[in-house]
């Protein structure tokens, strides 16, 4: 019960990102990696 309750989190976890447009992750990204090479 507790590996399925795991990979039904997974997938919807998956799904959420999924759900999201590109346009909207890639400045994220943009963001995040400048502030992580520092």
């Amino acid at each position: 019960l507790i590996k399925d309750e795991r990979t039904r989190r997974r997938h919807s976890a998956q799904s959420h990102l999924q759900s999201i447009p590109r346009s909207a992750i890639s400045p994220t990204v943009l963001i995040i990696i400048p502030t992580k090479n520092e």
